[in-house]
């Protein structure tokens, strides 16, 4: 947390002791912006005297920087690979990774930059790694530039007048931005090169100016800040839903920011009188299966687990209360692992055979990257990276290193399935691989000529129906390698379900 005028910086544990804890504390310099990185447990933070200071929340390390900028720092934003784009009262943007270290030249703006953040342009070329960045120029330009050395020439997009000055913006969906205006508008483009210029959609929400907005992929909803309320909009038909709006308690202030969790269940919104507001907007229930296992959330930290059995239909297995409220969860045959960002915690419920009450909590680990997908089997936890890798350890963590896949760098990880065996991956070049995990080795690789898109093994991982990109579904039979094709009577198929 970080005030205005204040050399304080604090670390707050809003959901385990709701302690502050002090982290910087220098009179001469103030803290002027701050952000948590995605993939690292890196918070950095810029002053008014032009430094950024990178603290690591895992050894508790400060690693000052200067000549970053002369001035101020104002804005800034993480990307998924761990590098940090910094604005400066003196236009120049900098690119930082998590190190510290001065990524690709800095470059100037011709005015102050505000809101920068990385985009992920819609582009023709999916494969392309985007290094892009948006920034809002003297609210009357949304200025897209690309940093590398095979950046292009910069676009700057302004629109209509009777707008009003820009006063921020989100991105959403496949490529999309929506911005918002003085004058109570915002209006929704797309950032593909031959649609940036032309706007597809504007209205008119508020009489006075829209303060702040969020949007929420996974729930795919926009809030909106403004006259002293919060308006929710579905952005899958851009309706206003009155229902779910919020109205702010009076003398709260000018709205500043609003920032939504990521599962679309809280809204926080922060003022300029120094109020922060935490709204639930909605109550999702978080479940995970393992055979005819399932978890489900019951409240904020509850978890109960189920049998689905035809024996034991609706019999309460296990219960385990975590230790704050999870982003995800994830069942295995003896163990249930909790997300929050990047953090997993790991409870182990069942120990030879035999229920342990309450579930324990036997490992946690914070991982180095943004975590798409978990699996557990007795022992072995996978985790697919947002980076395209798989990482496979020991859930118990006693083993000392990690196995990563694939060992081809120019190579990325699409899907996987683990089963007590088996680590079965799917590559970008539509390679099937085998990978045993006692014996250490690749078993088996399988490449089509008509590309894989989407597998569906069975329990053992023995069988694993293969869908291609023309819709044909295969069957493989691993021991021996011999594929069978699948007729359907319906070309779409969405999941393929196995008879345990």
């Amino acid at each position: 947390m970080l005030q205005e005028d204040s050399s304080m910086v604090y670390l707050w544990a809003a959901l385990t002791t709701n302690q502050l804890e002090p982290i910087e504390d220098t009179p001469k310099t103030k803290a002027t912006w701050l952000k948590w990185s995605h993939t690292h447990p890196i918070l950095a933070f810029g002053t008014d005297k032009g430094g950024v200071i990178f603290y690591n929340k895992k050894n508790k390390k400060k690693v000052p920087t200067m000549g970053k900028h002369s001035k101020k720092v104002i804005t800034g934003d993480w990307n998924n690979e761990g590098m940090l784009i910094t604005g400066s009262e003196d236009k120049i943007i900098t690119v930082s990774d998590y190190t510290s270290e001065t990524r690709f030249e800095s470059f100037a703006v011709k005015s102050e930059p505000r809101n920068i953040r990385w985009t992920n342009p819609k582009t023709d070329d999916r494969d392309v790694k985007q290094r892009t960045i948006a920034t809002i120029l003297n609210q009357k330009t949304l200025l897209f530039h690309e940093v590398g050395q095979t950046a292009k020439q910069p676009l700057e997009i302004a629109l209509e007048n009777k707008y009003g000055k820009i006063t921020d913006y989100c991105l959403f969906g496949d490529g999309y931005i929506v911005i918002g205006f003085t004058e109570g508008y915002y209006a929704q483009i797309s950032t593909h090169h031959k649609e940036m210029r032309d706007e597809i959609k504007s209205e008119r929400i508020f009489n006075a100016p829209l303060e702040a907005m969020c949007t929420n992929n996974n729930i795919y909803k926009l809030a909106v800040a403004g006259e002293n309320r919060i308006k929710i909009i579905s952005m899958a038909d851009w309706k206003e839903s009155k229902s779910e709006g919020i109205e702010l308690p009076k003398n709260s202030g000018k709205v500043s920011r609003i920032s939504w969790s990521e599962n679309g269940q809280t809204l926080l919104i922060a003022t300029e009188k120094g109020q922060l507001y935490g709204y639930m907007t909605s109550s999702m229930s978080l479940t995970s299966c393992y055979n005819e296992l399932i978890a489900i959330l019951n409240s904020f930290t509850d978890i109960t687990i189920l049998s689905t059995s035809s024996r034991n239909k609706g019999k309460v297995i296990s219960a385990i209360t975590l230790p704050s409220e999870p982003q995800s969860i994830h069942l295995g045959p003896c163990h249930l692992a909790m997300r929050v960002g990047n953090t997993v915690r790991y409870f182990q419920w069942l120990r030879d055979r035999s229920l342990i009450q309450g579930g324990e909590e036997i490992a946690e680990r914070d991982y180095e990257f943004g975590i798409k997908k978990i699996m557990l089997n007795d022992s072995y936890v996978a985790l697919l990276a947002d980076t395209g890798k798989v990482i496979l350890h020991q859930i118990d963590g006693k083993e000392e290193k990690d196995r990563r896949f694939p060992i081809e760098n120019d190579r990325s990880i699409t899907q996987f399935t683990l089963t007590k065996n088996f680590l079965i991956m799917l590559d970008n070049a539509s390679r099937l691989k085998y990978y045993h995990i006692e014996d250490q080795n690749m078993i088996l690789e399988h490449k089509s000529d008509n590309p894989i898109v989407r597998i569906f093994p069975n329990k053992t991982g023995t069988k694993i129906v293969l869908q291609h990109q023309n819709g044909e579904l295969n069957l493989l039979t691993s021991a021996t390698e011999t594929l069978n094709v699948i007729k359907l009577v319906t070309d779409r198929v969405d999941n393929v379900i196995w008879d345990h």
